[in-house]
């Protein structure tokens, strides 16, 4: 398995990938959020578990400027998967075909609500780890985030269940736990079904902070309404809990 240029993901971001800025900079926050946790000194192997798109490999290539092993692997095939230079494969997170502590980092952005044993997956996550496991979740409390995670198709965690979920589990019982947050959000999100006026007061500094960053360019701006909005919702749209693996 060769290692990736990183150059050739930041051309194939500006060629092929959507051009959805708002999306990248939602990744990009989100990302340096979790380096400023674990570092990136060491990091020569990343996977990301449940890839999806595998979006976050375009950010982890700015993020880590040096060459590095980038794979993903989801338990569906994307059609994007051939736009960017990352190994990617289909595979379940229950069996990962993967052997023990391969990868410095594995990443799990929003799976584990996906699932019947989650804790079946966080152990396959913690055995293919060297020395990080980082799982993102949207969390079900936020304000902004409720119509896309209490609905049937997306039942999230609040910040309780993952805690009890991953702390509260013989499988990381070796390890050293710290739970995070941060206001990462997933704006390009299309609307809910059922609108409603108490559903458009919500979604109204969505509205502002969108049309301000994609239109007028005015970023630091939608910023400042990002940080703002959140400082009275008092819910992060992530939380992440970061493994530190036991030597």
């Amino acid at each position: 398995m060769a290692i990736i240029s990183n150059n050739v993901l930041a051309k194939n971001l500006d060629a092929n990938l959507l051009n959805d800025v708002w999306k990248f900079h939602n990744h990009k926050k989100l990302m340096m959020e979790v380096f400023r946790q674990v570092g990136r000194a060491g990091l020569h192997s990343v996977v990301d578990a449940g890839c999806g798109e595998g979006l976050l490999f375009p950010v982890l290539s700015e993020q880590l400027p040096e060459d590095r092993l980038f794979l993903g692997f989801d338990i569906r095939r994307s059609s994007l998967w051939r736009q960017i230079a990352a190994h990617f494969f289909v595979a379940s997170a229950h069996a990962i075909p993967i052997k023990d502590k391969v990868f410095d980092l594995v990443l799990c952005k929003d799976v584990l609500h996906h699932t019947k044993n989650p804790r079946d997956i966080l152990k396959e996550l913690i055995r293919i780890s060297s020395k990080y496991v980082v799982v993102m979740e949207a969390n079900r409390r936020n304000l902004l985030m409720i119509f896309y995670t209490k609905t049937g198709e997306h039942e999230h965690f609040t910040r309780e269940q993952l805690y009890f979920l991953t702390a509260k589990s013989k499988v990381t019982e070796k390890h050293n736990l710290y739970f995070g947050s941060v206001n990462a959000y997933p704006f390009y999100l299309p609307m809910p079904k059922k609108v409603r006026l108490q559903t458009l007061l919500h979604l109204f500094p969505n509205f502002v902070m969108v049309f301000s960053f994609r239109y007028l360019r005015l970023h630091k701006f939608a910023e400042v309404v990002t940080r703002l909005f959140s400082f009275f919702m008092r819910e992060p749209s992530f939380n992440i809990v970061y493994i530190f693996k036991a030597k």
